[in-house]
């Protein structure tokens, strides 16, 4: 793909992580919807949820200039779900692709337009087999003026609720019991969203991340690239993450299956460097560039 012809949609929220490398590397991006205060928000959840009359006046002014791209990436989520479809009648020989960087919930599930002229991606395994969508990785990338910080929190939780609440504060009391600072954020339905600066700085002050991960969740989350980018320690409840490339006894504490007695041990010794090397499979140009790669491969 061309990055002069594509433009990326993201969502209009403050943990938009990557706004900065698009401007760095020269992709085009733009927030999907415009930005409206908190009244108005809640008004365009419902407008567009029941595909109300003039969605368009919900849309930033990307929506004008559509001829000038051949490929639409977007975000998706619970909203943007609903309007791809007039995307879509705007710029006919558009190739739109809907990605998804979350996994799949019974909000934000894709919407079968006639025509099935979108594309639906996704980094998880289990939802790509699910729903027949193409498969891409999960990416990231650190600020390139990235600062040392003193590490001031042991294990850092950032993360919505999303029926984990037990686990979350089961795990918090185990640090507890180990002697081992936390600083977890558990986002509520309707919490303010922490701005993703604020996240960044935390996990410069932390030695471990804290991944639970949703029952049926596969592929890899911002966590586990987190963990990779910031050279911290990740501990996480996915015991499948012990059959993949980024799998080092060093710096991943498995739940459930590593001795608790050793989490401290664990959290407090050196990072091993030896897995370095894989940032580059998890890069922003990588994630762009197989969706040309893998355009005609299926669940890969």
């Amino acid at each position: 793909m061309n990055k002069e012809k594509t433009l990326i949609l993201i969502e209009e929220d403050p943990t938009s992580l990557l706004s900065d490398e698009y401007r760095q590397k020269a992709y085009h991006y733009a927030l999907f919807f415009r930005p409206v205060n908190r009244p108005l928000r809640a008004l365009r959840r419902i407008w567009v949820r029941y595909r109300l009359p003039m969605l368009r006046i919900w849309f930033n002014d990307w929506y004008d200039h559509l001829d000038a791209y051949d490929t639409l990436i977007v975000n998706m989520n619970y909203l943007t779900r609903n309007v791809l479809d007039i995307v879509s009648i705007r710029n006919p020989k558009l190739r739109i692709i809907g990605w998804y960087w979350n996994t799949v919930d019974e909000k934000n599930a894709p919407v079968e337009y006639s025509g099935g002229r979108i594309e639906y991606w996704s980094f998880d395994e289990n939802d790509c087999r699910k729903y027949g969508f193409k498969r891409n990785i999960q990416y990231y990338s650190c600020p390139e003026d990235q600062t040392e910080l003193e590490k001031d929190i042991d294990v850092y939780f950032i993360g919505r609720e999303k029926d984990r609440k037990a686990e979350i504060a089961s795990f918090a009391q185990i640090c507890d019991r180990c002697g081992l600072k936390s600083e977890f954020h558990v986002i509520s339905e309707g919490d303010r969203l922490l701005p993703y600066r604020e996240v960044r700085n935390a996990l410069g002050r932390s030695r471990a991340v804290l991944e639970i991960n949703k029952g049926d969740q596969v592929g890899f989350t911002l966590r586990v690239l987190e963990s990779l980018f910031y050279g911290i320690k990740l501990i996480t409840s996915n015991r499948l993450i012990k059959d993949t490339e980024v799998y080092n006894r060093n710096n991943v504490f498995i739940i459930g299956e590593d001795d608790e007695k050793r989490l401290a041990e664990f959290v407090r010794s050196p990072y091993d460097h030896a897995s370095d090397h894989l940032m580059d499979d998890f890069s922003l140009d990588k994630w762009f560039n197989n969706f040309d790669e893998k355009r005609g491969s299926e669940n890969e």
